[in-house]
């Protein structure tokens, strides 16, 4: 019941938080997607270094370089067998111990092989009455 309660009211907060939020929303109008294709885009400025080819070239000649990986060597360490060795772990055969054997340790299945019988179905007089289907 307290949990039936508590859960409408949530609900019903939660409902005014969310609507009391959009109601400062700013261009509530509804659009469709082919009016926004026709939507005007902001003209674009072209400014005077923008098309300087002193700007471009010099930084094509100074700024731009090319970084190279130093060439890795080979250490002693990288090659040495010692290291490298790997010795079999050798491990425990299996075998069956008494807890698994054990009848108490496990829950017996149920068995599902073949469903319960259902009862039989019985039409009641308020079924069949055309009253309470109206």
């Amino acid at each position: 019941m307290k949990a039936g309660i508590f859960s409408t009211v949530m609900a019903v907060i939660l409902t005014l938080a969310v609507s009391a939020g959009n109601a400062e929303a700013k261009g509530k109008e509804f659009r469709i997607a082919s009016c926004l294709e026709n939507a005007l885009e902001p003209s674009i400025k072209l400014e005077s270094w923008m098309m300087n080819d002193l700007i471009w070239n010099r930084t094509a000649s100074y700024e731009i370089t090319e970084e190279r990986d130093e060439f890795l060597n080979l250490e002693e360490w990288m090659i040495h067998p010692a290291l490298w060795e790997i010795n079999p772990v050798e491990e425990a055969t299996l075998s069956m111990e008494h807890w698994m054997l054990d009848g108490s340790n496990w829950v017996k299945a149920v068995d599902y092989s073949e469903p319960a019988p259902e009862k039989e179905l019985v039409m009641e007089s308020w079924m069949t009455d055309e009253s309470n289907w109206k």
